[in-house]
């Protein structure tokens, strides 16, 4: 059998390589009973594969209609190793991996929709903001777009906007 060119995978076989594989190796490493000598390393290592496979192949995933599942479930799996075994190694590392996540993703737009920020970005941070609360102002301190997930979060609290800002 011939072995196929890994760039000429469709977003669905790239799907089915996080769901077959990278997502099940990393809840078996996660598990207690994989509290073993090294495991912290190992841990380490395959949250890096899974950052470098989905960014070096974001191109055909955020074509999917379950891109935001698959990058959902992402975020689910750095929360869970950031907070493993209480490792400074991952709580560390992990907060670094998805930094360059972010940045990558939004500098390809992957958070832009036609009025701004779009759904992606929302449930990101409604994500994020359990594990990590201030990752976002630390990364996109700058951003104007800031304002308009607080306010969406006012929004979600409250039922009325703390306050309305129209960018132009």
């Amino acid at each position: 059998t011939t072995v196929p060119d890994l760039q000429a995978l469709t977003g669905e076989e790239w799907e089915s390589c996080f769901s077959q594989v990278l997502f099940p190796l990393l809840t078996r490493l996660s598990e207690p009973a994989m509290n073993t000598e090294g495991i912290e390393e190992t841990r380490m290592r395959a949250a890096t594969v899974l950052s470098k496979v989905f960014l070096h192949h974001l191109t055909p995933l955020q074509t999917l209609p379950s891109f935001a599942q698959l990058w959902l479930t992402i975020l689910d799996f750095m929360d869970k190793y950031m907070h493993a075994d209480n490792s400074d190694l991952l709580f560390e590392a992990i907060p670094e991996s998805l930094k360059n996540l972010l940045l990558v993703m939004d500098s390809a737009g992957v958070f832009t929709g036609q009025d701004g920020r779009n759904e992606i970005w929302v449930v990101t941070w409604d994500r994020i903001h359990s594990f990590l609360p201030h990752l976002q102002e630390e990364i996109f301190k700058e951003h104007p777009h800031n304002n308009e997930i607080k306010n969406h979060q006012d929004v979600e609290e409250s039922g009325k906007p703390e306050s309305t800002v129209d960018y132009p």
